[in-house]
């Protein structure tokens, strides 16, 4: 989403006359991704994450005072600039953001998908009353979302999820979109990308790489992503993994594409799946689970990619081998990758959030 956000923000500042700020909450290191120097970029310094540890209520009570803090910043600052446009990325400024009376549109841009969000499981708490927490939470984001003057989803299948709601769009992340390096499909590697999170199910695509390695010992296996690669690494030892190896995250992920000959993906739930289109963009075709929401809107099963039920590890494991098989086939898969992946590129998806932009501040007049 970082990678995404800062791309688009780079776009405007480099190809459009209009003055950007951006409003972070976390004070960190210097971020992962550049932004362009004409970019205005204001932190408030509440530092949300440090809630991360707390006990449960100690947390809520933390998270309220925290909450009340930034939409006090937020609120002055948007009034003493009294911007055209005020983008939420649907987190906690959500919660309060149309209340905020400078003059503005509101735009929400939603990086994930619903049926997979704002699913509270606190382990003190009984399922029933996780699930009740759950409905009425989604609910005050729908609520919140209403009020929006447009809500943007990642694609058709999430905007279905959002049938109660009139002002959303679909508009897809984008890819890099020149200068892509093409993979030689020379390689003996397969390419895993995504945090070391258990909803990315590495544990899945391990026990799937354990059959493909007994049947190919030549070919290796890279994960490549941030997060704690230690459960991973003993599960590696564990299934007794010769090739397969788990990767700090890169800045520069198109040259391991570049550099691999097909992509698995087995997440149980994306918000779009980008790491799908770049990898297709660099000719890769792709392996993944057919999971909500992504998968099946960028992958043709059969022509640029596979698709397998979720949680089918013996099928997983023999579209991999088929295609580390067949010659002929990953390579027609990789010209298609190519071709459908070029309706993500950067120029494409600005156009529709500029002229999103155009229509908003239209309407104000």
């Amino acid at each position: 989403m970082t990678q995404v956000l800062v791309q688009k923000i780079n776009y405007l500042a480099l190809n459009t006359g209009y003055g950007i700020y951006v409003v972070l909450t976390e004070n960190k290191e210097k971020p992962f991704y550049e932004l362009d120097d004409k970019v205005n970029v204001i932190n408030f310094g509440i530092n949300f994450d440090d809630l991360d540890t707390l006990p449960f209520f100690k947390k809520i009570m933390g998270f309220c005072r925290k909450q009340t803090l930034y939409q006090s910043y937020l609120s002055k600052f948007l009034l003493s600039i009294s911007p055209d446009i005020t983008i939420s990325i649907c987190r906690r400024e959500l919660n309060f953001i149309n209340n905020i009376n400078d003059g503005s549109k509101k735009i929400g841009e939603f990086h994930y998908n619903k049926s997979a969000y704002r699913r509270i499981n606190v382990s003190i708490f009984p399922k029933c009353l996780n699930s009740l927490l759950s409905k009425i939470w989604i609910r005050q984001m729908e609520k919140a979302v209403n009020r929006l003057s447009a809500f943007v989803v990642l694609t058709d299948e999430d905007r279905r999820e959002w049938s109660e709601t009139k002002n959303v769009i679909v508009i897809n992340d984008l890819i890099r979109p020149r200068n892509v390096p093409i993979s030689s499909l020379e390689n003996k590697r397969v390419l895993a990308v995504g945090s070391y999170t258990l909803a990315k199910r590495y544990d899945l695509l391990l026990k799937a790489w354990k059959n493909v390695e007994e049947k190919h010992p030549d070919w290796n296996l890279d994960i490549y992503g941030y997060g704690n690669k230690e459960p991973y690494l003993l599960l590696i030892k564990e299934l007794n993994i010769r090739n397969a190896h788990c990767n700090e995250a890169v800045k520069d992920i198109y040259s391991k594409y570049a550099e691999s000959s097909t992509l698995v993906m087995t997440s149980e739930h994306e918000g779009f799946g980008l790491v799908m289109a770049e990898a297709m963009s660099c000719g890769l075709p792709v392996v993944a689970f057919d999971v909500p929401c992504g998968p099946r809107e960028i992958i043709k099963n059969g022509y640029n990619g596979f698709l397998v039920p979720f949680g089918d590890v013996k099928t997983l494991s023999e579209k991999i081998i088929e295609l580390i098989e067949n010659k002929d086939l990953i390579k027609s898969m990789s010209c298609n990758a190519i071709k459908e992946s070029s309706r993500l590129n950067e120029d494409v998806i600005m156009k529709q959030w500029l002229a999103l932009f155009s229509n908003i501040v239209d309407s104000k007049k």
